[in-house]
């Protein structure tokens, strides 16, 4: 059943394009009903007075409620310093990378924490005495002909994180999801990235709360700017998600900061996901006054 219902489920969470001109900010008049759903012989309210309980009353282009958004750059974080975040415009988010090198150890590794998963990982060399830990989040993955330890490929559109296991220790670890592609090569070309280019990113953003999207052992909501959105979420329950909060209270169309998230591919899209260990904590406040 599994196997059948998912590219059914992988077509649902398709990225989709929104022309924004199919959607003019033109709301249908508000009319009243009667119980039992018989329509009322109030004249209807029109104009734009469905707008005061539109979730979007701050960001459509017609609302009387609009307001200016956040574009990125230099952002207070705490009311107690005047110190300054670097924060990513969101239309800016590009977590993905390209490298190429040598297959080395290909094999279907049970992942932690439950053990339930089965990716397939291996191990890719590159310049002499470097390498990465290869993770291909995907149940059935694409691999060309000709995949095989030796095998000389390059991977896109893949994203850098950081791992850690007791063989291996602190290492970097490409996670190849959704949007990533492995290919054979044969040689370099102009957009691979070096090994000293790779990195782990994290991501600062200024941005308004328009939706939430809470779920059991989930915090998420959906931030906006005026470059774009995209989805945050903490898994982990209300512990982890008090961490990321320290008390605050958000509300739709609340300024706010969020520091220190990761990127991550899922299903075709971005989003940003926070983190909360014993050393670090991914933080969201109110925006300060500058």
């Amino acid at each position: 059943m599994e196997k059948r219902l998912k590219p059914l489920h992988e077509r649902l969470k398709l990225p989709e394009r929104h022309l924004e001109d199919n959607y003019p900010g033109k709301p249908a008049p508000v009319r009243e009903f009667l119980p039992g759903g018989v329509l009322s012989d109030v004249e209807p309210e029109v104009g734009m007075a469905r707008c005061e309980s539109c979730e979007y009353q701050f960001i459509c282009s017609d609302s009387p409620q609009l307001r200016e958004l956040p574009h990125g750059g230099d952002r207070r974080f705490a009311e107690s310093s005047p110190a300054k975040v670097n924060c990513t415009a969101i239309g800016d988010i590009y977590p993905f990378v390209t490298v190429l090198g040598t297959v080395r150890e290909p094999n279907m590794v049970k992942q932690w924490p439950s053990f339930e998963k089965e990716y397939l990982q291996f191990f890719l060399d590159m310049e002499p005495g470097n390498w990465l830990a290869v993770v291909v989040k995907k149940d059935d993955p694409e691999l060309p002909s000709g995949f095989e330890h030796g095998a000389k490929v390059r991977i896109k559109r893949g994203i850098i994180a950081s791992g850690w296991n007791r063989e291996l220790g602190n290492h970097l670890r490409l996670d190849v999801a959704f949007s990533g592609i492995v290919e054979l090569a044969t040689s370099s070309k102009g957009g691979d990235s070096t090994f000293a280019q790779l990195m782990p990113r994290s991501y600062n953003i200024h941005a308004n709360l328009f939706n939430f999207d809470h779920r059991d052992n989930k915090w998420g909501s959906r931030l906006i700017d005026s470059t774009g959105t995209v989805a945050f979420q903490l898994w982990g329950g209300d512990e982890k998600s008090r961490a990321l909060l320290e008390g605050y209270e958000p509300q739709r169309g609340d300024e706010v900061v969020l520091v220190g998230a990761r990127a991550k591919d899922q299903f075709g899209k971005v989003v940003l996901e926070g983190r909360v260990t014993k050393t670090f904590a991914t933080r969201l406040r109110p925006a300060p006054e500058d």
